[in-house]
């Protein structure tokens, strides 16, 4: 059963998360045995690039480190400036093999918070005439550690953004830490302006950085690491939170077209209860929706075994064309051709491209 109370982040998460948390401690001189103390994780699991870390045991590792360090300003920012693609997985390098740092965005608003990404600050887009403002925000992350988090969630992001783009992004940034950290945030990031003492912790993307031309750029690697991370986000067994169980609603009835009223009683929760939890973890009932729906009509479509007039029914479709026009609108394809191919590139696809004026993504 899913808890719909956990936090936005409590899903399971990759290992290299708390291997870098390990090798910081080491570099300071804590054994790893004392960073992980706790954690029931040893060393050597950490290694293993199957192993999924529970949120908890992460945050442990974090007290950890922490508590046996003294807790020193910046050493988010040295956790942090430690983070490569490659630790991201099959996630990292779809970013990495994107087009445009607007597609970076896209690919981490649907596979990032709630998926793949180490955040425990729950990020959101803001778009403005002339940037875009990404808040961070931390009502739910447990106070003892919120500092450090800030710290590492603030600089991983910007760190990454250089290694997609190949060089320094020039982003501001405004934090709520004070300036006892300025000193390695200006060492780690030294192409961000920063301002402490802010109301809330926001980077600030200016939109022409959005339409830069990448140098990893490879459409067809990029559809396949996507590919990957469906597999892998369907295929796990414990996801939490009440975006999870929105889904699992779905799922159950996907011929019935439950609404969001529906969905609210069947979790005995008001709708703009439900409405506000999901804006909570980052996204709403119809991205949901339209998230769920596509990935079970092209399971459907691509086993080959059904027509599209089976899978319009299916779905609960009136017939094929309404269904092939809801398609076209998730995919930017027909359904004819998910069988055959993989999807245009957004850069191709007006249906897509552009679609709201508020983004929800992570890193």
């Amino acid at each position: 059963m899913v808890d719909v109370s956990a936090p936005g982040w409590a899903y399971p998460r990759s290992a290299n998360a708390t291997r870098v948390l390990v090798e910081a401690g080491e570099e300071l001189g804590l054994a790893a045995s004392r960073c992980l103390a706790g954690t029931g994780l040893t060393r050597s699991d950490l290694l293993d690039a199957r192993l999924a870390v529970k949120a908890e045991q992460e945050l442990t590792a974090i007290r950890n480190l922490l508590h046996y360090t003294g807790g020193r300003p910046g050493l988010g920012v040295r956790v942090g400036s430690r983070v490569s693609t490659g630790m991201l997985g099959v996630w990292g390098f779809a970013m990495l093999s994107s087009t445009t740092t607007r597609e970076i965005v896209d690919i981490a608003a649907r596979y990032g918070y709630g998926g793949f990404s180490w955040a425990f600050l729950r990020p959101r887009a803001e778009e403005h005439p002339n940037e875009v403002r990404i808040v961070y925000a931390d009502d739910d992350v447990p106070e003892d550690v919120r500092g450090f988090l800030t710290e590492r969630d603030l600089t991983f992001t910007a760190t990454l953004m250089q290694q997609f783009l190949g060089r320094p992004p020039q982003i501001d940034i405004e934090t709520t830490l004070n300036s006892a950290a300025a000193e390695a945030f200006a060492s780690a990031l030294p192409q961000c302006r920063i301002r402490f003492g802010m109301g809330r912790n926001v980077q600030i993307v200016d939109r022409s950085l959005l339409r830069a031309s990448l140098p990893h750029a490879d459409d067809y690697a990029m559809r396949m690491c996507l590919q990957q991370c469906q597999d892998l986000l369907r295929g796990r067994p414990h996801a939490t939170g009440v975006a999870a169980a929105v889904r699992a609603s779905i799922l159950g009835h996907p011929s019935a077209s439950p609404s969001l009223a529906t969905i609210a009683r069947e979790r005995h929760v008001d709708p703009r209860t439900l409405r506000r939890q999901l804006i909570g973890e980052g996204t709403s009932f119809r991205a949901v929706w339209d998230e769920t729906r596509e990935v079970l009509a092209t399971e459907l479509l691509t086993t080959g075994a059904m027509t599209v007039e089976d899978v319009a029914l299916r779905m609960g479709f009136a017939d094929a064309s309404s269904f092939t026009r809801a398609y076209k609108r998730w995919t930017c394809r027909t359904p004819g051709a998910a069988r055959t191919g993989p999807a245009r590139p957004e850069s191709e696809c007006p249906e897509l491209s552009g679609s709201g004026p508020t983004l929800s993504w992570s890193i």
